[in-house]
């Protein structure tokens, strides 16, 4: 917590932004690229967004988002957010604030798991929320394909099984994916 006191905000989505750049320009690239960050990490993809070009943003948690939203106009990319609901350093004021700021961009998905509490995707954390987890990460992995993959050709034979997987995570039902399953 004394580092994060210490954080030039500014700087460190500068930095992110000339990563960005780095990747875009390395060879190995297609030349898209997308930021997907946690907690303080999540204020810095969103502030990315607003303040770079990314293809795509998404944050976990986002922690601070609140204090930068008059510069959501300047959104430049599909942005979604994934917020705890019991979360105590985005309680539900805050993430109404955050709603009625992005939510009418239809680039923007905010999505809030009312179960889950903040670092509820860190699989080693104190409020490790595996249905949430899941599930935050099967959007997130939906709409990574469907903006940074061109050729969606290898993808098809795998797409049904994924839409599943959302499926049972959403309703909370016990999925085991098809790769994990031990032959009859």
């Amino acid at each position: 917590m004394a580092l994060f006191a210490k954080l030039d905000h500014d700087k460190a989505v500068e930095d992110a932004a000339a990563a960005l750049d780095f990747l875009r320009a390395h060879p190995a690239c297609t030349g898209r690229c997308r930021r997907r960050r946690f907690c303080l990490g999540g204020r810095l993809a969103y502030l990315l967004a607003v303040r770079y070009r990314p293809d795509v943003a998404v944050g976990y948690y986002g922690v601070g988002i609140e204090r930068a939203l008059d510069e959501g106009a300047n959104l430049s990319c599909p942005l979604m957010l994934h917020i705890a609901g019991l979360d105590k350093y985005s309680p539900p004021p805050i993430v109404d604030q955050i709603r009625a700021a992005l939510a009418p961009d239809p680039r923007v998905a905010i999505h809030v798991y009312p179960d889950a509490d903040h670092a509820f995707a860190r699989s080693t954390g104190a409020h490790y929320n595996p249905a949430a987890a899941e599930l935050a990460n099967l959007r997130t992995l939906e709409l990574l394909v469907q903006t940074l993959i061109v050729n969606h050709t290898r993808l098809r034979p795998i797409w049904p099984a994924h839409r599943t997987r959302i499926f049972h995570a959403r309703h909370r039902i016990h999925f085991s994916p098809p790769w994990s399953r031990t032959p009859t």
